[in-house]
């Protein structure tokens, strides 16, 4: 696991997707989670949301206590998943049974997963004193190898001291921190830094400036999350909006759902400097659909639907609705329910508009619960 991170780290990642299989074969739930965090960031060969989540839940079997946890907040939340209450509890119940066993063989990010469950306590009674021991021994664990030179760790312990999480909250202490992450290489230190030195301005500059370096390469080989991260830094802190612009559009070329589904918003809204034809929101449009972004399905379908982006196409709209609400938009579900309640678009079809309210209910979109009940 180790090598497989460090090449990782180095930017050799078909090597590491290649360990980390071997890993997962090999019943090691880590290796699995590190290809499902991967593969939501559309690196090896089975990359994408749903095989990502596939990769996640095999995770979670395999005995990875972080994986069950991050699994049960997806359920929890409703994150890529239709909400399930039940599924969450039973993911949290496991997850701390085997957190709690890793954090006390002095594994920090197990410690820090315990710490945040026990402190959100969603599905699960919220327990102060456990959660604040479990924060505290993953802090410790952070700066020994912070002091080590593992730049992550030294991420970690700067957002553990700028939130007193484990340790006395020391503002000063976290930006430390966060220069030494940063100039190690890990590229979120930089976001951080840039966050908590916003007031000076060379500093914000720097610290963007290092985050694209690091990030650089990797958006050259066309790993989308590079790319993006890269684009929202600046979108975020209106700097350089031309290229902002460019390494949105190299995101969203590369497979960035929510890049492309950004590009098509500017598009739409007639921004200064965006391509505003039908064509290219269409493009861009469907391109974030087929990367698995929901509500660019949504958005794509209501507009195929209604002639919004072209010539009306009904049974293009439908497919593309369906593939939104599929994918947990709630307004895919609801646009399609509309439509079909009321034959607007499409042929009349209450039960069958009815069953896309309920989905949306299912998702937290009270409007589809109204929907979905029957009338008195």
């Amino acid at each position: 696991m180790t090598e497989g991170l460090a090449l990782e780290r180095h930017d050799d990642l078909d090597r590491a997707v290649s360990r980390f299989e071997n890993a997962c074969d090999a019943g090691r739930g880590e290796g699995c989670r590190h290809l499902s965090r991967l593969a939501f960031s559309g690196i090896g060969p089975k990359a994408g949301p749903a095989q990502a989540l596939a990769r996640e839940e095999e995770a979670c079997a395999k005995k990875d206590g972080v994986a069950c946890a991050t699994m049960a907040e997806r359920y929890w939340t409703g994150d890529h998943v239709y909400p399930n209450s039940d599924k969450a509890i039973k993911a949290y119940l496991t997850a701390i049974t085997l957190l709690d066993e890793h954090c006390k063989s002095a594994d920090a990010s197990a410690c820090h997963r315990l710490g945040v469950v026990f402190t959100n306590g969603w599905g699960i009674k919220a327990d102060g004193a456990r959660a604040e021991a479990a924060l505290r021994r993953a802090a410790e664990l952070w700066a020994k190898a912070c002091d080590g030179g593992d730049a992550e760790s030294c991420l970690q312990m700067g957002k553990a001291r700028a939130r007193g999480r484990g340790v006395a909250q020391d503002v000063p202490g976290s930006i430390a921190a966060y220069e030494r992450a940063c100039e190690g290489g890990a590229a979120d230190a930089c976001i951080e830094l840039a966050s908590a030195r916003k007031s000076d301005d060379a500093a914000v500059r720097r610290a963007l400036g290092r985050h694209e370096t690091i990030l650089s390469a990797r958006c050259e080989r066309k790993i989308a999350t590079a790319c993006h991260s890269i684009a929202s830094v600046y979108v975020a802190y209106r700097a350089e909006p031309e290229k902002a612009a460019a390494f949105m559009q190299k995101a969203c070329d590369a497979g960035h759902g929510l890049a492309c589904r950004d590009i098509a918003r500017k598009q739409k809204a007639k921004s200064p400097g965006a391509d505003t034809s039908i064509a290219r929101t269409v493009e861009h449009l469907t391109k974030a659909c087929d990367a698995g972004d929901g509500p660019a399905c949504g958005a794509l379908g209501e507009g195929h639907l209604l002639g919004e982006l072209g010539p009306r196409d009904a049974a293009k709209g439908k497919e593309r609705l369906e593939r939104g609400c599929d994918l947990a938009d709630a307004g895919a579900c609801i646009t399609l329910g509309q439509a079909l309640a009321s034959g607007r678009g499409l042929s009349k079809d209450a039960n069958a508009g009815r069953t896309f309210f309920e989905k949306a209910c299912a998702l937290g979109r009270k409007e589809g619960c109204d929907r979905a009940a029957p009338s008195k």
